[in-house]
C-alpha cells in the first residue's frame, strides 16, 4: 500500500497532499487555486490546495495520479473546515487512521 499524507493550514486556507517520495521535476498550474507537482515521468507527487475549494476532479482528470493513491485523493473532495490551526493526516491508502 501507499503511503498519502496530507497536510491542511486552515489558517491559511491551504494543503499539500504528499502521495509519492519521488523528486518533484516541476510544478503545473492546474487552476489558479491548484498546483500539482510531477516527477521526471509526469505522475503526481504531489498537490497543493489554495483556498477553501480543492478542484480535486480537475487533478484527476488532467494529471497521471498513481493509481495506489487515486481513492485517497477522491476523498479529498471535502475538504475540513474546523478553526484549527494545522490538520496532518497520514495513513494508508483507503483507510482513516
Amino acid at each position: 500500500m501507499t503511503e498519502v499524507s496530507v497536510e491542511i493550514d486552515l489558517a491559511a486556507r491551504t494543503a499539500y497532499a504528499t502521495l509519492t517520495d519521488q523528486p518533484v521535476a516541476r510544478t503545473i498550474e492546474v487552476t489558479g487555486r491548484t498546483l500539482v507537482d510531477v516527477d521526471a515521468l509526469g505522475v503526481v507527487v504531489g498537490i497543493e490546495f489554495l483556498g477553501e475549494t480543492w478542484d480535486v476532479d480537475e487533478v484527476i482528470e488532467q494529471c497521471h495520479v498513481p493509481s495506489a493513491a487515486l481513492e485517497t485523493v477522491r476523498m479529498l473532495r471535502n475538504p475540513l473546515v474546523e478553526p484549527v490551526e494545522t490538520v496532518v493526516w497520514s495513513g494508508q491508502v483507503g483507510s482513516m487512521r
